[in-house]
């Protein structure tokens, strides 16, 4: 009797160890599947047209939720496009003059792992194309047209 007893109790026990484990294994690849799934930090432009002497244009960090900052950027010619300002989240570019540029973005993370810190890095770039600025100049500037050259003009003295 005590026999049947004991094997019942440890059947049951198994049972809800088996249900309590196989429970939690169906859950476990879907949270790795949403880590994996998590959009990467990346520029905000793959590609930028700026006109010669323009300055300011912000190249920023998108989908940054894992806390990546800007830790290096180069150009690939400095006399197209020079990048100044840098913070840790954004980049100011300037155009200089005509002719194209690959802007890289350097990005650092550091992240922890059983007590130990590790950095994580990345390379991010942009092509930036610089144009001459074709806006017409205002009206004010253009010489006035003398009337003399404008049509029939009567004059009674040479001197005029």
């Amino acid at each position: 009797m005590r026999i049947r007893r004991l094997k019942r109790e440890v059947a049951a026990l198994m049972a809800i160890v088996m249900a309590c484990g196989t429970a939690t294994i169906p859950y476990r690849p879907a949270m790795i599947a949403s880590a994996a799934s998590q959009k990467q930090v990346k520029l905000n432009v793959k590609s930028k047209t700026l006109k010669v002497g323009q300055k300011g244009y912000k190249l920023r960090l998108v989908n940054n939720k894992q806390g990546w900052k800007i830790k290096k950027v180069s150009t690939t010619n400095a006399a197209v496009c020079k990048p100044y300002g840098r913070k840790n989240k954004y980049v100011l570019l300037k155009g200089k003059s005509e002719g194209s540029a690959t802007v890289r973005v350097k990005v650092i993370r550091t992240v922890s792992k059983k007590g130990k810190k590790i950095t994580k890095n990345k390379q991010l770039s942009c092509k930036v194309r610089v144009k001459a600025d074709t806006t017409k100049p205002d009206d004010t500037q253009t010489p006035a047209t003398d009337p003399v050259q404008s049509g029939d003009v009567t004059v009674s003295t040479q001197e005029q």
